[in-house]
């Protein structure tokens, strides 16, 4: 893990490729030590993407959105739908979703990955502690680049 901070801190591409294979490892490792469902691997899980939309912000590889999908699994699991650390990794979801390479322009697949960040605003915006505001933040500006640059002030529901 301490090779992917470096790598984000720096923001050392080659770094960044290395430590995919580390976070892969990490990955296993994590789910051998404390079971599959464990927060800790839905947390390499989460690094592990985050590496990869990092190298490859409008195309990742679909590795990202398992491994998204499964931290999703996991903390949702663990703290249900509505603790902040479930709502962070839902905005990470939506965000890929959102990408054209994701979407292909398919308004029913654009819709769902607006669905999936306005409920992610929405708790966020209900909740409080462990990076709410963060959450929300996030949340709010893929929000405004699926929505473009006029897009009014969020309503909260």
């Amino acid at each position: 893990m301490q090779l992917y901070i470096q790598a984000e801190t720096t923001q050392d591409r080659a770094l960044m490729i290395r430590s995919l294979h580390y976070l892969d490892l990490a990955v296993e490792a994590y789910r051998h030590a404390f079971g599959k469902d464990d927060p800790e691997v839905a947390y390499a899980l989460t690094s592990y993407a985050d590496v990869e939309r990092k190298l490859n912000p409008e195309n990742p590889s679909f590795s990202a959105d398992e491994a998204y999908s499964e931290a999703y699994r996991i903390n949702r699991a663990r703290y249900g739908p509505r603790a902040i650390i479930t709502l962070a990794g839902l905005v990470r979801i939506g965000e890929l979703r959102s990408l054209p390479s994701r979407s292909r322009g398919d308004p029913a697949k654009i819709e769902a990955a607006r669905a999936m960040l306005l409920e992610a605003f929405n708790g966020a915006t209900r909740g409080s502690g462990w990076n709410a505001e963060d959450v929300r933040n996030d949340a709010d500006a893929a929000l405004r680049k699926l929505d473009g640059p006029d897009a009014r002030q969020r309503e909260l529901h």
